[in-house]
């Protein structure tokens, strides 16, 4: 059994009615099968200002929807213009991929650019959640809205970018391989070398700079100006280690197998983002993981149900949490 939905631009579009459940018998083809969604007819318009306050004209708008915001909508949860989700304990497989570099393609829209008078109007919209983001004076000025719905009246004010520099030293000095998560009005995950960073084109606002490396863990708060160049010094926590075996029904250790772990939120549900591939088991099927001291969960990829494992991890000590076994088939 599927159920049926459409997306454009790789978007989901809004059904006018719960969408339909298709059953495929072996080798059987079917037609006739109709959707009814709404036409994406939504508008974002409104105004925007320079750091003076007055229409800035000739600043490029644009709406965005982060991966995250797009397969939230393509599963179906409940939402502004969000498909109805299916029935309790569906499993459903969503794909969401880039269709090409042209105009409108791979979920992205053509930007307005204001008039004398600082408007813009973006139409053709599906009722979802989107980032506006104004930019003008060859990337200079940027501003932004976040989460806006058609059918959207607002202002952004577009503020002068900056740079956000530091340094990263660990118990043993300069962190020698790291990398910086940044979460804020700018968003964004690079790595440096030798115990300093700096990022260019930061948007003003109150941030979260995360590091994370072998050295280490740690994390400060800082507010960006507008025009200032802001830096920060952050000391590195010694990481906690997990270690363990994968093994088969049978027992048998089972090599090359994907491991992870990831925050325990508390709240029953598993967020996995990785910085490149993730750690698999060696030939003898064990693993070593290090992250940042805390409770943790993890994860053993790629199998259903799911392995899972919680632990507290404590700073520069290691939690043995045994054999972890697959389940049959």
């Amino acid at each position: 059994s599927y159920r049926m939905s459409a997306l454009e631009r790789g978007q989901p579009l809004r059904p006018k009615k719960e969408p339909p459940t298709v059953t495929l018998a072996a080798a059987e083809h079917k037609t006739g099968v109709d959707l009814q969604v709404d036409r994406p007819t939504g508008v974002i318009k409104g105004i925007v200002t320079g750091p003076d306050g007055k229409p800035l004209a000739d600043a490029w708008v644009s709406v965005q929807q982060d991966f995250e915001a797009m397969v939230r909508g393509a599963i179906g949860e409940r939402g502004p213009g969000g498909p109805p989700p299916g029935p309790e304990g569906e499993s459903r497989t969503v794909m969401v991929s880039n269709e090409g570099d042209d105009a409108g393609g791979g979920g992205t829209y053509p930007p307005a650019l204001t008039d004398a008078q600082g408007r813009f109007e973006i139409t053709g919209l599906p009722h979802l959640a989107f980032d506006v983001i104004a930019e003008a004076q060859a990337g200079k000025l940027r501003g932004r809205a976040e989460g806006v719905t058609p059918d959207a009246n607002l202002t952004i004010k577009a503020l002068g970018v900056t740079s956000l520099s530091g340094t990263v030293r660990g118990p043993k000095g300069p962190a020698a391989l790291f990398t910086v998560i940044l979460e804020g009005p700018t968003q964004t995950r690079r790595s440096f070398t030798d115990g300093t960073f700096s990022l260019g084109r930061v948007d003003p606002g109150s941030y979260v700079v995360k590091v994370q490396s072998t050295d280490g863990n740690g994390q400060v708060q800082t507010v960006v100006a507008p025009n200032t160049p802001s830096t920060v010094d952050i000391s590195l926590v010694a990481n906690g280690i997990v270690v363990g075996t994968v093994v088969g029904p049978t027992g048998t250790p089972m090599p090359d197998v994907p491991v992870v772990a990831i925050d325990d939120q508390g709240d029953g549900r598993v967020s996995i983002s990785m910085d490149g591939p993730p750690p698999t088991t060696g030939p003898d099927g064990k693993f070593r993981i290090e992250r940042k001291a805390g409770k943790a969960i993890v994860v053993v990829l790629g199998v259903r149900p799911p392995v899972m494992k919680k632990v507290v991890l404590e700073e520069g000590k290691t939690v043995d949490v045994g054999n972890l076994q697959l389940p049959e088939g």
